[in-house]
């Protein structure tokens, strides 16, 4: 069986991974849009799932509901996203916030990761009887 990740295709995904420790564009379209409205968009359904405390994650065998705490961890995870990208293109293209962009970017990161590793660490213990 072969590696997911063999040849081209592993050389493209470092690099595209990489990408993200750049600065991004200097463009109005990224710092506004990419920013600003992306963030908003992620923040909408992390706000419904904290309110309701319910959630679902869709994948290839269809939807899976979370309740309680699941949801409020995935909904943890999208906010750290929407984090991300907002300290990624609108403090990067901001002049005075960007001394504290790398700082903003890994407490998001960080937060992202312990958020989905929690949330997957708990699924997993649920799945298979804990």
């Amino acid at each position: 069986m072969s590696s997911l990740l063999s040849g081209n295709q592993g050389r493209h995904l470092a690099r595209d991974v990489d990408t993200w420790s750049d600065p991004p564009p200097s463009t109005f379209w990224a710092k506004w849009f990419g920013g600003i409205a992306c963030p908003l968009l992620l923040l909408w359904p992390a706000i419904r799932i904290f309110i309701t405390k319910t959630g679902f994650i869709v994948g290839r065998g269809g939807r899976m509901d979370l309740r309680g705490t699941d949801a409020i961890l995935l909904g943890s995870a999208i906010v750290c996203l929407a984090l991300f990208l907002h300290t990624h293109y609108f403090w990067g293209n901001s002049r005075r916030l960007f001394p504290f962009y790398d700082l903003g970017k890994t407490v998001a990161l960080l937060g992202f990761c312990i958020s989905a590793v929690w949330l997957v660490f708990r699924l997993f213990k649920t799945a298979f009887g804990g």
